[in-house]
């Protein structure tokens, strides 16, 4: 009977409601309150392992969900989870950093309007894209620009985030979508936005050219960050966000 019970809350269906594979549920994101310790640009070190270990999760749910393109609109109790996880981090991430540069006088504002403060510091974030290179993964697109709802003067949600706020206000009726699609776009987000906050941290390490690649691969194995960077020096490179 146990293993009934297990088995059904595994369960992982996609819209046609065929079933697809089994997961585990991912770790909750931790709530800190977004005004301590605003300025301290050390910060980054509370929410990067928590980043690390989403991925790892997503990671994970690869060998149970084959990446392809047939199963993006999958959904599931665990999908769910990690993408009601990681949209939490995105509004936390967003808003530390508007806190951080004094974007925005208020903490408490919506997405979109996170994405009007951001861009006015970020002018390329709109555009950034972002590579898979998970190698258990078989999507005809690989590249993924999260926050391309972002434009000038009309910041509207990304659909990754619209899917996460139906779901927060109804898990039942909005799980169906909220999908593998939009939990992949959520991650990528929050990579991003983990790699704003660290940016004061990438100037102060140097390392042979030839190990720009390993470089890269210390930052995630599921996405490649070299666009997210400008590269400068000779020999001895040094990186710098660029956005």
């Amino acid at each position: 009977m146990f293993g009934l019970w297990r088995l059904l809350g595994n369960c992982v269906w996609n819209k046609g409601s065929s079933y697809v594979g089994s997961l585990n549920l991912g770790s909750l994101w931790f709530n800190r309150d977004l005004e301590q310790n605003a300025g301290d640009v050390h910060m980054w070190k509370n929410y990067w392992p928590v980043y690390q270990k989403m991925e790892e999760e997503v990671k994970e749910l690869s060998y149970n969900i084959s990446f392809t393109d047939v199963h993006l609109p999958v959904y599931s109790h665990a999908i769910s989870g990690l993408l009601l996880n990681i949209c939490s981090g995105c509004e936390k991430s967003a808003k530390k950093i508007i806190l951080k540069h004094s974007l925005r006088g208020l903490s408490r504002i919506n997405f979109g309007k996170c994405g009007a403060a951001l861009l006015g510091k970020y002018h390329k974030l709109s555009s950034v894209s972002i590579d898979i290179v998970w190698p258990y993964q078989n999507f005809s697109k690989v590249k993924i620009s999260p926050f391309s709802s972002w434009q000038p003067g009309a910041c509207k949600n990304p659909g990754w985030f619209t899917a996460y706020n139906k779901l927060k206000h109804d898990q039942k009726g909005g799980a169906t979508g909220a999908t593998l699609g939009d939990m992949l776009e959520a991650l990528c987000g929050l990579f991003v936005l983990n790699l704003i906050m660290q940016e004061d941290e990438f100037p102060k390490q140097s390392f042979w050219r030839g190990q720009l690649h390993d470089k890269m691969k210390t930052l995630s194995t599921f996405f490649d960050a070299t666009s997210v960077f400008q590269v400068s020096g000779g020999t001895t490179i040094r990186l710098k966000v660029n956005l």
